[in-house]
Protein backbone atom coordinates (compact mmCIF):
# COMPACT_ATOMS: atom_id res chain seq x y z
CA UNK A 1 0.00 0.00 0.00
CA UNK A 2 0.99 3.54 -0.30
CA UNK A 3 0.81 6.40 1.99
CA UNK A 4 -2.54 7.05 1.41
CA UNK A 5 -3.44 3.50 2.66
CA UNK A 6 -4.58 3.14 -1.10
CA UNK A 7 -2.91 -0.45 -2.29
CA UNK A 8 -0.37 0.19 -4.94
CA UNK A 9 -0.40 -0.46 -8.49
CA UNK A 10 1.32 -3.25 -9.88
CA UNK A 11 4.51 -2.91 -11.28
CA UNK A 12 4.01 -3.69 -15.40
CA UNK A 13 5.66 -5.15 -17.93
CA UNK A 14 6.02 -6.43 -21.16
CA UNK A 15 4.23 -9.81 -21.49
CA UNK A 16 5.84 -12.39 -22.19
CA UNK A 17 5.41 -16.75 -23.15
CA UNK A 18 9.05 -18.76 -22.87
CA UNK A 19 9.60 -22.34 -23.30
CA UNK A 20 11.72 -22.54 -20.07
CA UNK A 21 13.18 -26.21 -20.54
CA UNK A 22 12.89 -29.26 -23.02
CA UNK A 23 13.30 -32.54 -21.25
CA UNK A 24 13.39 -35.53 -23.56
CA UNK A 25 14.11 -39.18 -22.84
CA UNK A 26 14.18 -42.23 -25.51
CA UNK A 27 13.68 -40.41 -29.03
CA UNK A 28 16.35 -41.64 -31.14
CA UNK A 29 19.84 -40.35 -30.20
CA UNK A 30 18.13 -38.23 -27.13
CA UNK A 31 18.57 -41.00 -24.47
CA UNK A 32 17.88 -38.43 -21.42
CA UNK A 33 18.76 -34.34 -22.49
CA UNK A 34 17.61 -31.70 -21.08
CA UNK A 35 17.52 -28.10 -23.07
CA UNK A 36 17.23 -24.90 -21.04
CA UNK A 37 16.05 -21.88 -22.65
CA UNK A 38 17.85 -18.52 -20.90
CA UNK A 39 16.40 -15.92 -22.90
CA UNK A 40 14.30 -15.34 -26.39
CA UNK A 41 17.02 -16.71 -28.73
CA UNK A 42 19.26 -20.29 -28.30
CA UNK A 43 21.28 -21.84 -30.81
CA UNK A 44 22.55 -25.28 -30.58
CA UNK A 45 26.42 -25.91 -32.48
CA UNK A 46 27.63 -28.80 -32.48
CA UNK A 47 29.23 -31.85 -34.86
CA UNK A 48 27.42 -34.06 -37.25
CA UNK A 49 25.22 -36.38 -36.12
CA UNK A 50 25.23 -34.84 -32.82
CA UNK A 51 21.57 -34.66 -32.41
CA UNK A 52 20.57 -30.69 -32.98
CA UNK A 53 17.94 -31.96 -36.04
CA UNK A 54 16.54 -34.51 -33.62
CA UNK A 55 15.97 -31.68 -31.14
CA UNK A 56 13.89 -29.10 -33.73
CA UNK A 57 12.08 -32.78 -34.91
CA UNK A 58 10.88 -33.26 -30.94
CA UNK A 59 9.62 -29.59 -31.01
CA UNK A 60 7.83 -30.29 -34.23
CA UNK A 61 6.61 -33.99 -33.29
CA UNK A 62 4.57 -32.28 -30.36
CA UNK A 63 3.55 -29.26 -32.17
CA UNK A 64 1.72 -31.57 -34.90
CA UNK A 65 0.03 -34.32 -32.12
CA UNK A 66 -0.99 -31.04 -30.21
CA UNK A 67 -3.00 -30.15 -33.97
CA UNK A 68 -3.86 -33.31 -34.69
CA UNK A 69 -3.69 -36.72 -33.07
CA UNK A 70 -1.16 -39.55 -32.32
CA UNK A 71 -2.01 -41.31 -35.47
CA UNK A 72 -1.47 -38.71 -38.09
CA UNK A 73 1.74 -37.58 -36.02
CA UNK A 74 3.20 -41.26 -36.42
CA UNK A 75 2.48 -41.45 -40.18
CA UNK A 76 4.37 -38.59 -40.49
CA UNK A 77 7.19 -38.94 -38.12
CA UNK A 78 7.36 -42.63 -38.17
CA UNK A 79 6.55 -45.52 -35.67
CA UNK A 80 7.04 -44.88 -32.12
CA UNK A 81 9.57 -48.67 -32.12
CA UNK A 82 11.80 -46.36 -35.19
CA UNK A 83 11.96 -43.07 -32.75
CA UNK A 84 12.55 -44.60 -29.99
CA UNK A 85 16.45 -45.08 -28.87
CA UNK A 86 18.96 -47.98 -29.39
CA UNK A 87 18.04 -50.26 -26.21
CA UNK A 88 15.20 -48.73 -25.37
CA UNK A 89 12.37 -50.78 -27.30
CA UNK A 90 10.87 -51.72 -23.12
CA UNK A 91 11.03 -48.06 -22.29
CA UNK A 92 8.31 -45.20 -23.40
CA UNK A 93 9.21 -41.81 -25.38
CA UNK A 94 8.96 -39.39 -22.14
CA UNK A 95 8.51 -35.46 -23.40
CA UNK A 96 9.02 -32.85 -20.82
CA UNK A 97 7.88 -28.91 -21.51
CA UNK A 98 7.90 -26.20 -18.93
CA UNK A 99 6.97 -23.24 -20.11
CA UNK A 100 6.79 -19.66 -18.35
CA UNK A 101 3.55 -17.47 -19.11
CA UNK A 102 4.21 -13.77 -17.76
CA UNK A 103 1.06 -11.64 -17.94
CA UNK A 104 3.17 -8.61 -17.35
CA UNK A 105 3.01 -7.83 -14.01
CA UNK A 106 5.53 -8.39 -11.20
CA UNK A 107 4.95 -11.99 -9.30
CA UNK A 108 2.88 -13.38 -12.33
CA UNK A 109 5.59 -15.55 -13.04
CA UNK A 110 3.49 -19.26 -13.32
CA UNK A 111 5.86 -21.96 -14.78
CA UNK A 112 3.69 -25.07 -16.36
CA UNK A 113 5.03 -28.31 -16.89
CA UNK A 114 3.60 -30.87 -19.56
CA UNK A 115 4.43 -34.58 -19.53
CA UNK A 116 3.21 -36.76 -22.14
CA UNK A 117 4.79 -40.86 -22.50
CA UNK A 118 4.34 -42.26 -25.60
CA UNK A 119 4.26 -46.35 -26.24
CA UNK A 120 2.83 -49.06 -27.89
CA UNK A 121 1.71 -52.42 -28.34
CA UNK A 122 1.46 -54.91 -31.13
CA UNK A 123 2.64 -51.82 -33.45
CA UNK A 124 -0.60 -49.29 -32.29
CA UNK A 125 1.13 -46.49 -30.41
CA UNK A 126 -0.85 -45.28 -27.37
CA UNK A 127 -0.26 -42.28 -24.78
CA UNK A 128 0.52 -44.25 -21.80
CA UNK A 129 0.77 -41.72 -19.26
CA UNK A 130 -0.13 -37.81 -19.39
CA UNK A 131 0.01 -34.65 -16.87
CA UNK A 132 0.05 -31.39 -16.36
CA UNK A 133 0.70 -29.26 -13.49
CA UNK A 134 1.83 -25.73 -12.19
CA UNK A 135 4.27 -24.32 -10.00
CA UNK A 136 4.38 -21.73 -8.12
CA UNK A 137 7.41 -19.33 -8.14
CA UNK A 138 8.41 -16.06 -6.78
CA UNK A 139 6.29 -13.85 -5.49
CA UNK A 140 3.25 -16.19 -7.44
CA UNK A 141 -0.06 -14.04 -6.86
CA UNK A 142 -2.13 -15.95 -9.75
CA UNK A 143 -5.31 -16.63 -8.35
CA UNK A 144 -6.72 -18.92 -11.36
CA UNK A 145 -3.54 -20.99 -11.70
CA UNK A 146 -3.17 -22.67 -8.32
CA UNK A 147 0.01 -24.99 -7.39
CA UNK A 148 -0.24 -28.57 -8.39
CA UNK A 149 -1.42 -31.02 -11.05
CA UNK A 150 -4.51 -30.21 -13.26
CA UNK A 151 -4.68 -33.90 -14.51
CA UNK A 152 -2.84 -37.32 -14.09
CA UNK A 153 -3.67 -39.87 -16.56
CA UNK A 154 -1.74 -43.49 -17.02
CA UNK A 155 -3.57 -46.23 -19.33
CA UNK A 156 -7.34 -44.06 -18.86
CA UNK A 157 -6.91 -44.48 -15.66
CA UNK A 158 -6.33 -41.25 -13.43
CA UNK A 159 -7.62 -37.95 -11.67
CA UNK A 160 -8.52 -34.32 -13.23
CA UNK A 161 -8.38 -31.55 -10.82
CA UNK A 162 -11.19 -28.81 -11.99
CA UNK A 163 -10.58 -25.03 -10.27
CA UNK A 164 -13.11 -23.47 -9.45
CA UNK A 165 -13.54 -19.76 -9.53
CA UNK A 166 -9.75 -19.33 -9.21
CA UNK A 167 -9.62 -21.83 -6.47
CA UNK A 168 -8.42 -25.67 -6.84
CA UNK A 169 -11.49 -27.42 -4.55
CA UNK A 170 -11.77 -30.85 -5.55
CA UNK A 171 -10.20 -33.62 -7.07
CA UNK A 172 -12.65 -35.80 -9.52
CA UNK A 173 -12.17 -39.11 -10.69
CA UNK A 174 -12.88 -40.61 -14.10
CA UNK A 175 -16.54 -41.78 -12.32
CA UNK A 176 -17.47 -38.39 -12.37
CA UNK A 177 -16.96 -37.65 -16.00
CA UNK A 178 -20.79 -38.36 -16.85
CA UNK A 179 -22.17 -35.31 -15.97
CA UNK A 180 -19.39 -33.99 -18.38
CA UNK A 181 -20.35 -36.83 -21.08
CA UNK A 182 -23.27 -34.71 -23.16
CA UNK A 183 -20.88 -31.36 -23.13
CA UNK A 184 -17.73 -33.74 -24.13
CA UNK A 185 -19.80 -36.12 -26.80
CA UNK A 186 -21.03 -32.72 -28.10
CA UNK A 187 -17.46 -31.05 -28.73
CA UNK A 188 -15.64 -34.09 -29.90
CA UNK A 189 -18.35 -34.59 -32.78
CA UNK A 190 -17.30 -31.04 -33.79
CA UNK A 191 -14.01 -31.87 -33.78
CA UNK A 192 -14.18 -35.24 -34.88
CA UNK A 193 -12.34 -34.92 -37.86
CA UNK A 194 -9.25 -33.76 -36.17
CA UNK A 195 -9.00 -35.47 -32.89
CA UNK A 196 -10.53 -39.02 -33.76
CA UNK A 197 -11.65 -38.93 -29.82
CA UNK A 198 -14.40 -40.51 -27.61
CA UNK A 199 -16.24 -40.68 -24.97
CA UNK A 200 -17.57 -44.32 -23.24
CA UNK A 201 -19.17 -44.53 -20.13
CA UNK A 202 -18.02 -40.95 -18.93
CA UNK A 203 -14.73 -42.37 -19.56
CA UNK A 204 -11.88 -41.24 -22.22
CA UNK A 205 -10.25 -43.86 -24.30
CA UNK A 206 -6.47 -41.77 -23.88
CA UNK A 207 -5.15 -42.92 -26.88
CA UNK A 208 -5.57 -40.65 -30.18
CA UNK A 209 -5.60 -36.84 -28.83
CA UNK A 210 -3.55 -35.29 -25.70
CA UNK A 211 -5.61 -34.69 -22.54
CA UNK A 212 -4.52 -31.30 -22.62
CA UNK A 213 -6.04 -31.27 -26.26
CA UNK A 214 -9.25 -32.33 -24.76
CA UNK A 215 -9.21 -30.03 -21.79
CA UNK A 216 -8.26 -27.05 -23.91
CA UNK A 217 -11.56 -28.07 -25.90
CA UNK A 218 -13.96 -28.26 -23.09
CA UNK A 219 -12.39 -25.71 -20.89
CA UNK A 220 -11.89 -28.00 -18.35
CA UNK A 221 -8.00 -26.18 -17.28
CA UNK A 222 -6.63 -23.16 -17.45
CA UNK A 223 -3.95 -24.57 -19.65
CA UNK A 224 -5.38 -22.54 -23.35
CA UNK A 225 -2.07 -20.39 -23.35
CA UNK A 226 -0.03 -23.41 -23.32
CA UNK A 227 -1.40 -25.23 -25.25
CA UNK A 228 -1.58 -22.59 -27.97
CA UNK A 229 2.08 -21.87 -27.39
CA UNK A 230 3.45 -25.25 -27.53
CA UNK A 231 0.64 -26.59 -30.61
CA UNK A 232 1.93 -23.42 -32.92
CA UNK A 233 5.66 -24.21 -33.09
CA UNK A 234 7.09 -24.14 -36.05
CA UNK A 235 10.09 -25.59 -37.19
CA UNK A 236 11.53 -24.97 -40.87
CA UNK A 237 14.28 -26.54 -42.92
CA UNK A 238 14.31 -24.36 -45.85
CA UNK A 239 14.63 -25.74 -49.29
CA UNK A 240 15.63 -23.35 -52.40
CA UNK A 241 14.58 -25.61 -54.98
CA UNK A 242 11.33 -26.42 -53.44
CA UNK A 243 10.69 -22.29 -52.53
CA UNK A 244 11.25 -21.84 -56.59
CA UNK A 245 8.57 -24.06 -57.92
CA UNK A 246 5.55 -22.08 -59.03
CA UNK A 247 2.51 -23.15 -56.14
CA UNK A 248 -0.74 -24.33 -57.24
CA UNK A 249 -4.05 -23.16 -54.93
CA UNK A 250 -5.36 -20.37 -53.08
CA UNK A 251 -3.88 -17.85 -50.64
CA UNK A 252 -2.35 -19.51 -47.49
CA UNK A 253 -1.52 -17.52 -43.78
CA UNK A 254 1.06 -19.89 -43.04
CA UNK A 255 4.25 -21.42 -44.02
CA UNK A 256 5.13 -25.05 -44.51
CA UNK A 257 8.51 -26.07 -42.98
CA UNK A 258 10.32 -26.47 -46.40
CA UNK A 259 8.88 -23.12 -47.91
CA UNK A 260 6.91 -25.00 -50.22
CA UNK A 261 3.99 -23.14 -50.19
CA UNK A 262 6.00 -19.51 -50.19
CA UNK A 263 3.88 -17.95 -53.02
CA UNK A 264 0.65 -18.74 -51.35
CA UNK A 265 1.99 -17.15 -47.76
CA UNK A 266 3.44 -14.03 -49.71
CA UNK A 267 0.82 -13.53 -51.23
CA UNK A 268 -1.82 -13.43 -47.99
CA UNK A 269 0.78 -11.12 -46.61
CA UNK A 270 0.33 -9.08 -49.79
CA UNK A 271 -3.19 -8.36 -50.00
CA UNK A 272 -4.00 -8.61 -46.23
CA UNK A 273 -1.09 -7.50 -44.40
CA UNK A 274 0.12 -4.68 -47.12
CA UNK A 275 1.79 -3.24 -43.76
CA UNK A 276 3.68 -6.43 -42.90
CA UNK A 277 4.66 -6.60 -46.38
CA UNK A 278 6.29 -3.45 -46.74
CA UNK A 279 8.43 -4.04 -44.11
CA UNK A 280 9.74 -7.45 -45.16
CA UNK A 281 10.46 -5.71 -48.61
CA UNK A 282 12.07 -2.97 -46.99
CA UNK A 283 14.34 -5.08 -45.06
CA UNK A 284 15.61 -6.81 -48.28
CA UNK A 285 16.55 -3.60 -49.60
CA UNK A 286 18.43 -2.51 -46.67
CA UNK A 287 20.55 -5.88 -46.74
CA UNK A 288 20.56 -6.51 -50.01
CA UNK A 289 21.62 -3.09 -52.16
CA UNK A 290 20.42 -3.85 -55.82
CA UNK A 291 17.29 -5.22 -54.61
CA UNK A 292 14.15 -3.41 -55.36
CA UNK A 293 10.81 -4.80 -55.88
CA UNK A 294 8.37 -7.87 -55.17
CA UNK A 295 5.19 -8.72 -56.62
CA UNK A 296 3.00 -11.94 -55.70
CA UNK A 297 0.75 -13.22 -58.64
CA UNK A 298 -2.06 -15.27 -59.01
CA UNK A 299 -3.47 -16.64 -62.59
CA UNK A 300 -5.51 -19.59 -63.13
CA UNK A 301 -5.05 -21.51 -59.53
CA UNK A 302 -1.18 -20.64 -60.35
CA UNK A 303 1.02 -18.30 -57.78
CA UNK A 304 4.18 -17.26 -58.52
CA UNK A 305 6.58 -14.68 -57.49
CA UNK A 306 8.38 -12.15 -59.41
CA UNK A 307 11.30 -9.75 -58.32
CA UNK A 308 12.53 -6.82 -59.67
CA UNK A 309 16.30 -5.46 -59.66
CA UNK A 310 17.72 -2.04 -59.48
CA UNK A 311 19.79 -3.15 -62.53
CA UNK A 312 17.39 -3.92 -64.97
CA UNK A 313 13.07 -2.51 -65.91
CA UNK A 314 11.53 -5.68 -65.90
CA UNK A 315 10.26 -7.71 -63.32
CA UNK A 316 11.82 -11.50 -63.06
CA UNK A 317 10.68 -14.57 -61.97
CA UNK A 318 11.37 -15.74 -58.87
CA UNK A 319 13.01 -18.91 -59.78
CA UNK A 320 15.84 -16.44 -61.13
CA UNK A 321 16.22 -15.19 -57.33
CA UNK A 322 19.59 -16.62 -55.92
CA UNK A 323 19.33 -19.47 -53.58
CA UNK A 324 20.29 -17.15 -50.86
CA UNK A 325 18.25 -13.87 -51.76
CA UNK A 326 14.82 -16.46 -51.70
CA UNK A 327 16.10 -18.62 -48.59
CA UNK A 328 16.59 -14.76 -46.70
CA UNK A 329 12.83 -13.80 -47.86
CA UNK A 330 11.33 -16.90 -46.17
CA UNK A 331 13.32 -16.66 -43.23
CA UNK A 332 12.70 -12.81 -42.47
CA UNK A 333 8.74 -13.85 -43.66
CA UNK A 334 8.05 -16.44 -41.06
CA UNK A 335 9.98 -14.56 -38.58
CA UNK A 336 7.47 -10.93 -39.22
CA UNK A 337 4.92 -13.24 -39.22
CA UNK A 338 5.20 -15.32 -36.36
CA UNK A 339 6.50 -12.08 -33.88
CA UNK A 340 2.66 -10.60 -34.43
CA UNK A 341 2.10 -12.56 -31.70
CA UNK A 342 3.56 -15.02 -28.66
CA UNK A 343 5.41 -18.16 -31.02
CA UNK A 344 7.97 -20.57 -30.83
CA UNK A 345 9.71 -20.90 -33.93
CA UNK A 346 13.55 -22.84 -35.02
CA UNK A 347 15.33 -22.83 -38.17
CA UNK A 348 17.90 -25.45 -39.19
CA UNK A 349 21.25 -23.98 -39.94
CA UNK A 350 19.61 -20.52 -41.19
CA UNK A 351 23.21 -18.99 -42.49
CA UNK A 352 23.07 -21.75 -45.33
CA UNK A 353 22.91 -19.97 -48.60
CA UNK A 354 23.09 -16.55 -46.85
CA UNK A 355 25.87 -13.66 -48.00
CA UNK A 356 28.17 -14.18 -44.32
CA UNK A 357 28.04 -10.14 -44.13
CA UNK A 358 23.66 -10.94 -43.78
CA UNK A 359 23.78 -13.23 -41.11
CA UNK A 360 24.57 -10.79 -38.01
CA UNK A 361 21.86 -8.64 -39.15
CA UNK A 362 19.78 -11.49 -39.37
CA UNK A 363 20.68 -12.55 -35.79
CA UNK A 364 19.96 -8.78 -34.80
CA UNK A 365 16.51 -8.66 -36.24
CA UNK A 366 15.65 -12.26 -34.19
CA UNK A 367 16.97 -10.27 -31.20
CA UNK A 368 14.30 -7.29 -31.85
CA UNK A 369 11.58 -8.91 -32.73
CA UNK A 370 12.71 -11.36 -29.39
CA UNK A 371 9.50 -9.34 -27.08
CA UNK A 372 7.38 -11.67 -28.65
CA UNK A 373 9.20 -14.34 -30.28
CA UNK A 374 10.76 -17.46 -28.94
CA UNK A 375 14.10 -18.49 -31.52
CA UNK A 376 16.08 -21.73 -31.97
CA UNK A 377 18.84 -21.76 -34.60
CA UNK A 378 20.91 -24.53 -35.10
CA UNK A 379 24.38 -23.66 -36.80
CA UNK A 380 27.74 -24.91 -38.35
CA UNK A 381 28.98 -21.49 -38.26
CA UNK A 382 31.64 -19.83 -36.74
CA UNK A 383 30.49 -16.67 -38.18
CA UNK A 384 27.14 -16.78 -36.53
CA UNK A 385 28.56 -18.18 -33.24
CA UNK A 386 30.56 -15.33 -33.29
CA UNK A 387 27.84 -12.71 -32.78
CA UNK A 388 26.47 -14.56 -29.91
CA UNK A 389 26.81 -14.50 -26.29
CA UNK A 390 27.65 -17.67 -24.11
CA UNK A 391 24.49 -17.68 -22.39
CA UNK A 392 22.45 -17.61 -26.42
CA UNK A 393 24.21 -21.13 -26.96
CA UNK A 394 24.26 -24.29 -26.52
CA UNK A 395 26.72 -26.49 -27.15
CA UNK A 396 25.74 -30.60 -28.78
CA UNK A 397 27.85 -33.71 -29.19
CA UNK A 398 27.72 -37.40 -28.15
CA UNK A 399 29.00 -38.74 -24.59
CA UNK A 400 31.08 -42.16 -24.12
CA UNK A 401 27.79 -44.18 -24.32
CA UNK A 402 26.80 -42.49 -28.34
CA UNK A 403 23.61 -40.72 -26.70
CA UNK A 404 23.49 -36.71 -27.17
CA UNK A 405 24.76 -34.52 -24.41
CA UNK A 406 24.12 -31.19 -23.91
CA UNK A 407 26.44 -28.32 -22.50
CA UNK A 408 26.31 -24.08 -21.50
CA UNK A 409 29.63 -22.80 -22.34
CA UNK A 410 28.29 -20.04 -20.02
CA UNK A 411 28.58 -22.32 -17.18
CA UNK A 412 32.52 -22.26 -17.79
CA UNK A 413 34.77 -19.32 -16.69
CA UNK A 414 37.60 -19.61 -19.35
CA UNK A 415 34.88 -19.55 -22.15
CA UNK A 416 33.24 -16.13 -20.34
CA UNK A 417 36.53 -14.60 -19.87
CA UNK A 418 37.98 -14.97 -23.47
CA UNK A 419 34.59 -14.80 -25.09
CA UNK A 420 34.76 -10.93 -26.08
CA UNK A 421 32.26 -11.74 -28.75
CA UNK A 422 34.15 -14.60 -30.72
CA UNK A 423 32.56 -17.85 -29.42
CA UNK A 424 33.24 -19.04 -33.66
CA UNK A 425 37.02 -18.81 -32.80
CA UNK A 426 37.20 -20.40 -29.42
CA UNK A 427 34.78 -23.38 -31.04
CA UNK A 428 37.02 -23.72 -33.88
CA UNK A 429 40.04 -24.03 -31.70
CA UNK A 430 38.42 -26.16 -29.19
CA UNK A 431 39.20 -23.93 -26.21
CA UNK A 432 38.90 -24.64 -22.69
CA UNK A 433 35.70 -26.74 -22.04
CA UNK A 434 34.22 -25.52 -25.48
CA UNK A 435 35.40 -28.45 -27.77
CA UNK A 436 36.96 -29.13 -31.31
CA UNK A 437 34.31 -28.22 -33.81
CA UNK A 438 35.47 -31.37 -36.00
CA UNK A 439 34.91 -34.02 -33.00
CA UNK A 440 33.00 -35.72 -30.48
CA UNK A 441 33.04 -33.11 -27.48
CA UNK A 442 33.83 -33.80 -24.26
CA UNK A 443 31.02 -32.00 -22.67
CA UNK A 444 32.15 -31.90 -19.18
CA UNK A 445 33.01 -28.24 -18.13
CA UNK A 446 36.53 -28.17 -17.09
CA UNK A 447 36.72 -24.88 -16.02
CA UNK A 448 33.75 -24.64 -13.91
CA UNK A 449 32.19 -21.41 -12.46
CA UNK A 450 32.73 -20.86 -9.05
CA UNK A 451 29.40 -20.25 -6.84
CA UNK A 452 29.10 -18.60 -3.72
CA UNK A 453 32.72 -17.91 -3.61
CA UNK A 454 34.25 -16.28 -0.63
CA UNK A 455 36.32 -12.67 -0.87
Amino acid sequence: MNETGAESPRPVRTPVARIVSLRVKNFRCLKDVTLDFTGPLTVLVGPNGSGKSTILQVLGFISFLLRFNLEETVKKFGTLRELKSLGGQAEPIVIDIEQTLDAGYEGDEPNQIWHIELDEIDGKPFISREWAKTLATGNFTYPSLPEGKYFDFERNIGKCSIPKNGINESIISNSLWNSYSKQAEAVINEYDKITNAQIQGGQILHNEITFLQLSYILKLCPLAGFFQFVGSINTYMLTPEIMKKASNGSIENWLNEDGSNLPNFLLFWQNNKPHIFDKLIATLQKLIPQFDSLKINARDDIITIEFKDKYFKENLPGRYMSDGTLRLLAILAAVYWKSLGFHFIAFEEPENYIYPKFVPDLIEIMREEGAKLQTLLTTHSPLLLNHLSADEVRVIGRGKDGFTQIWNPADDQLITDLENGNLGDLWLEGHGGFGDALRNLNLRSRNPKQKNAKT
